[in-house]
């Protein structure tokens, strides 16, 4: 018995030394680091205050770095640089970049063994604009690793601009489509050149894939030189042509070609749902809406997909009085969805935005408030009118 209490009793003194001395270990491991990171810090805003100095003409040489962790460091502050500098500043970051190895050794870790640290890599230069690493940029492409080659294709891309499109295309472009919102994210960091003589020679070509990224790539940067396209392509058999010109048209938020009407009004039997979802909400850029346009919203606020449905009525909204007169009187329609469409957009205007306030200088102003009050009165009481 009592060497069984005993054996207990050098147990708990054993397990209690182990924490002890792991607690020592850990606290002397949190002094050290603690020391570690203020030394880095302290190195940061130097090598910041340095880099600072160096764009402002103030020094012409940076001093000698010596050790791997002070290089990244100093790596660090020159992409936290990078952030908050104009072209002439990045231009200096660049010069910096050279002048310490770091672009020379960032081009050497392309060739590491570690995808990871190729990916590094390539941010890094990218980032800096180095050109002198594009042909390594281009010769570490594995088509068969999409994520590296999508690293390195968005470093081509800050390097080089919109000169190696082309392959930066061909590399991520899979199954077509599946890759065009990532292709089209590359594109928009092109800032300082204009890419519609590359966009129109994609335009004027026979790839559908190029055809598109050019009309979304355009009309996000709400070019209007991209509207003689526009027709082509919703005009086409190809839905994704389609799409892509409602989408530019979408963009660029702004409808008044009586070539490109002709063509939209014609997609509203289209048999794909995304086509008419898309010129649902596109013709609500129409500046200059008539009764025909707002007769095609009214019979597509009927159609079967819900989402075609939605972007019918919220365009109608978008179109002023005639398209709110119209959703007045689709309360009254024989097609359930329809009325509960028109009636869920109509009630959130009324609560949340005074719908009644903002149209009271409406010619019909009277007409629409009798079609809303009585449908209001007809499904409980007239509680959210009088409110």
């Amino acid at each position: 018995m009592n060497f069984k209490i005993q054996f207990v009793i050098y147990g708990v003194y054993t397990l209690l030394l182990l924490n002890i001395i792991m607690f020592i270990f850990l606290l002397i491991h949190k002094i050290i680091d603690r020391k570690i990171g203020k030394k880095d810090e302290k190195s940061r805003r130097y090598y910041e205050n340095i880099i600072e100095d160096f764009i402002s003409n103030n020094i012409e040489d940076i001093p000698e770095i010596n050790t791997r962790r002070e290089l990244l460091i100093f790596k660090s502050a020159v992409l936290e640089s990078l952030n908050r500098s104009n072209k002439n500043q990045q231009d200096k970051l660049l010069e910096i970049a050279r002048e310490v190895g770091l672009v020379k050794i960032e081009m050497e870790y392309l060739n590491n063994a570690s995808e990871a640290r190729r990916a590094i890599a390539a941010y890094f230069l990218g980032e800096i604009g180095a050109k002198e690493a594009t042909k390594e940029l281009i010769n570490n492409i594995d088509r068969s690793n999409k994520e590296l080659s999508y690293v390195i294709c968005r470093a081509l891309v800050l390097v080089g601009g919109i000169e190696y499109i082309d392959i930066i295309i061909d590399i991520l472009r899979v199954d077509d489509f599946i890759m065009k919102s990532r292709i089209l994210d590359l594109i928009s960091l092109i800032h300082e050149e204009d890419i519609y003589p590359k966009m129109k020679e994609y335009l004027e070509g026979t790839d559908i894939f190029k055809r598109v990224l050019a009309l979304e790539a355009l009309g996000n940067r709400k070019d209007k030189r991209v509207f003689p396209y526009i027709g082509q392509a919703i005009s086409s058999s190809e839905k994704e042509l389609k799409i892509s010109g409602l989408k530019a048209v979408i963009e660029i938020g702004y409808l008044d070609c009586e070539d490109i009407i002709s063509d939209i009004k014609m997609l509203k039997d289209d048999e794909e749902w995304e086509v008419r979802a898309f010129l649902a909400k596109a013709l609500g850029e129409y500046n200059d809406c008539g009764h025909e346009e707002i007769m095609i919203l009214k019979e597509m606020v009927e159609d079967l997909n819900w989402f075609v449905r939605f972007n019918s009525s919220e365009s109608l909204l978008r179109l002023g009085e005639n398209g709110v007169v119209v959703l007045s009187e689709i309360l009254y329609s024989s097609d359930e969805f329809a009325q509960d469409r028109a009636w869920a957009i109509l009630q959130r205007e009324i609560e949340l935005y005074s719908l009644f306030d903002r149209i009271k200088a409406y010619v019909k102003y009277d007409y629409i408030f009798n079609n809303i009050v009585s449908y209001e009165k007809s499904i409980n009481g007239g509680a959210l009118v009088e409110s």
